[in-house]
């Protein structure tokens, strides 16, 4: 297993390599931050004196060469943000908490739906539950998260006036803003539950345990819904990613202090350092969540082994 782990390792970080080329380019491509920091009434004395001064006059590939070098030798770290002029990474690491937050809170609420109505629905298949069921997997897919926010915020901060509409605090600040990202990731769960729970359901194995007088919970409990599990630990670390991706349109809407919000700032400002920060922070737990994802197969099915 050591080698498969640093094999795994070793494509992790050409995947990171790659995603800090694409994003380097797109934002650098999309607009000039000297102008995003400057506006439009600056000299071209003060502008040509603040490019050099981040090094923006050289060609793109030196610049990229240069970040790199900068990072793999330690003294930049992930360079110095343009916009709060402090350091990229430690900006990062000041709101990482806060998503994470957020981001585990929506994925403990999307499992807590999505295990009960996917189970449900495929035991009684063609029942009542399983319409509902179909349902709220169509509705919550088709509703966009922002517009599922600003309702949310409308009605249950707005008109009611029951929970906060921004910022941070206690558990009520968080309810809504994991409420929006749990419900799109659930229906896709409890989709894929419904799914491979089916297909264990019509094994002989399935059959024989209940021949055997065992109890409908107990047949479901112990050899289907085991054995339906795999594709929904696969389905938990793409959701998740979902999740840290979606966070950047839920805290917007919210004004949830995590690394999302202050992704867009960095986006609309063109702040590359602080956009690379928050990009390869998303990326690096993304990389290492499917690592520790593909482990825990070996757990849950010791037929799975590691070449």
């Amino acid at each position: 297993m050591r080698a498969y782990v640093v094999e795994r390792l070793f494509h992790g970080l050409f995947v990171l390599v790659g995603i800090s080329i694409v994003t380097f380019l797109v934002v650098n491509l999309t607009g000039d931050p000297v102008h995003v920091m400057l506006g439009i009434e600056a000299s071209q004395e003060e502008v040509a004196r603040v490019r050099h001064e981040l090094g923006l006059d050289q060609p793109l590939p030196m610049q990229y060469a240069n970040y790199m070098v900068s990072l793999v030798s330690g003294q930049g770290e992930l360079g110095k943000s343009f916009l709060f002029k402090q350091p990229a990474m430690g900006l990062v690491l000041e709101r990482l908490p806060a998503t994470l937050e957020l981001a585990l809170v929506a994925a403990a609420l999307s499992l807590l739906i999505s295990v009960p109505l996917g189970s449900a629905s495929a035991v009684r298949r063609g029942s009542w539950i399983d319409r509902i069921g179909t349902v709220f997997i169509f509705a919550a897919q088709s509703v966009p998260a922002f517009f599922a926010g600003i309702m949310l915020i409308l009605i249950f901060g707005v008109n009611l006036q029951w929970l906060p509409v921004s910022g941070s605090g206690g558990i009520e600040h968080l309810i809504m803003p994991a409420l929006v990202l749990a419900v799109h990731s659930a229906s896709y769960e409890s989709r894929l539950l419904r799914g491979a729970l089916l297909e264990v359901l019509s094994q002989d194995y399935m059959r024989t345990a209940s021949a055997k007088g065992l109890r409908e919970w107990v047949v479901i409990l112990q050899h289907g819904l085991r054995n339906a599990l795999l594709p929904l630990v696969t389905a938990t670390g793409v959701t998740f990613a979902v999740l840290m991706g979606g966070a950047v349109i839920v805290e917007t809407v919210f004004a949830w202090p995590g690394v999302g919000s202050l992704a867009v700032q960095a986006i609309v400002r063109r702040d590359v350092p602080l956009v690379m920060a928050s990009t390869l922070s998303f990326a690096f737990i993304i990389v290492v969540l499917n690592l520790a994802i593909d482990l825990l197969y070996g757990v849950l099915d010791p037929r799975i082994k590691f070449a």
